[in-house]
């Protein structure tokens, strides 16, 4: 498994008049086999040094080719994903239990938590269209077949780049010298039987013209099966929690992780939150049945009604994703080079999502046809009109989320160079993205009022 990172240790101490640096043998003297001087320079050693981000004017890191290679995923953002500056990005993993935000299935990259729409995502230096409707860039669009190696941009120098990029860039440079033909094929399950999941890619890369032209082209297929809900056998309803024994100066901590917490203010069949009619759950049929509640913490309650469809959102959705990408460059002299890429990609997301939860917020009428007699009766003599209640819509079916996009890029570059250190670039992009969101099984909320 090769490292995300190419990390170095170095211990040293600065003296006037000598440096002290780990990796130097005792036995250096202050001057090397050439006669130079070494007593004026800090001389680093280690040969896992990556001189890539080392050398640049801001803080960089290389994700190179070996690395990827080493590691297969079956998506790069599956393997940059793991690296601390870009914990709690989106991935197929997360945000599964959204309605209606329509990020199911996608790979967004969310440097330092500022959001994905404040990390730039370049493709050979250049910009790419955004993939959802707040601006992030899905990176299972990028060619990963092709790829030479990832640099990610935390320091202030990213904002040269905009507003887009305050969190930072992270910039896929594409191996403009491959040549010959590269095929991979991987597949997996779990040990449950499920999750069945491949992928499929080849890249072809070929220079022409005496080198003076190159063509490069890729195409890539995933599919993966859905793991449709939480396993119950392990899955105990743990949550973190406002502490029900915290008092300011008692010692104790505001919050607390623990099993078999459950919401005070939703039942499957609704439960009545406010007025004399507080603590009435609606059982099988609509019966009327009284609300057992636990140790209040928050919204949540430790025990009572063991009610908490958490276990039902899918922790994986069914995926089906086709890539095509390629380029070809012509150098007419080395003060002007044409380039042409083309990328086109879509896929298919279907995604049983989290049950529509109301917590204690809908209001409902005491004259509602549907409520039982008994209960109408009971807010009569109350002299209730409306009350709040909470409701889970779990007898209403499973929502499902069921997700197209298609995304297009065209790009058209000119460069060059002249003089000694001169060297030019100018280019025309054109992005589309088309994303249809159908969400199945949802609820009106303004019904429930009448």
């Amino acid at each position: 498994m090769g490292n995300p990172i190419r990390k170095f240790h170095l211990v040293c101490l600065c003296t006037a008049g000598s440096v002290i640096a780990a990796g130097i043998p005792a036995t250096v003297s202050a001057q090397d086999s050439g006669g130079a001087d070494l007593r004026d320079a800090i001389v680093v050693t280690g040969s896992r040094i990556q001189r890539d981000g080392y050398d640049a004017p801001s803080p960089l890191t290389v994700v190179d080719a070996d690395a990827l290679a080493d590691a297969a995923p079956t998506n790069v953002a599956d393997y940059i994903n793991q690296m601390p500056q870009l914990v709690g990005s989106s991935t197929l993993r997360t945000g599964n239990g959204g309605t209606s935000g329509g990020a199911a299935g996608l790979n967004l990259l969310n440097l330092r938590g500022l959001g994905a729409n404040r990390t730039l995502v370049l493709i050979d230096g250049q910009r790419v269209a955004p993939s959802t409707q707040t601006g992030g860039v899905n990176i299972n669009n990028v060619p990963s077949a092709l790829l030479e190696r990832v640099d990610i941009v935390t320091g202030g120098a990213s904002a040269a780049y905009g507003s887009d990029a305050v969190a930072g860039v992270v910039n896929f440079i594409i191996d403009e010298n491959f040549e010959g033909i590269r095929a991979n094929i991987m597949g997996g399950v779990t040990d449950r039987g499920d999750n069945k999941n491949y992928a499929l890619s080849a890249a072809f890369g070929h220079a022409f013209a005496n080198d003076s032209g190159v063509f490069l082209a890729s195409v890539e297929h995933q599919h993966e099966d859905t793991i449709p809900f939480v396993d119950r056998d392990w899955y105990n309803f743990t949550y973190l929690v406002p502490n029900p024994a915290y008092a300011p100066g008692n010692g104790e901590p505001r919050q607390i992780v623990s099993p078999n917490v459950y919401y005070n203010n939703v039942a499957q069949g609704g439960v009545i939150t406010t007025t004399g009619l507080a603590g009435t759950m609606f059982g099988q049929g609509g019966e009327p049945l009284p609300f057992v509640y636990g140790t209040i913490a928050g919204n949540f309650m430790l025990g009572g009604n063991a009610w908490n469809e958490g276990n039902v959102v899918a922790l994986t959705p069914e995926i089906d994703r086709t890539n095509v990408w390629a380029r070809v460059a012509y150098e007419f002299s080395p003060a002007i080079k044409a380039t042409l890429e083309g990328g086109w990609g879509t896929a298919r997301t279907i995604n049983r999502a989290a049950y529509q939860r109301y917590a204690g917020n809908l209001t409902m009428s005491a004259s509602n046809p549907f409520l039982p007699q008994s209960v109408r009766d009971q807010a009569t003599t109350l002299g209730v009109t409306s009350f709040r209640y909470g409701y889970s819509t779990y007898d209403l079916d499973v929502p499902v989320n069921d997700i197209e996009r298609a995304n297009y890029r065209i790009v058209a570059t000119l460069s060059g160079e002249f003089g000694d250190d001169w060297n030019w670039s100018a280019y025309y992009q054109y992005g589309h993205s088309d994303i249809r969101v159908e969400l199945l099984n949802s609820t009106n909320r303004a019904r429930f009022t009448e």
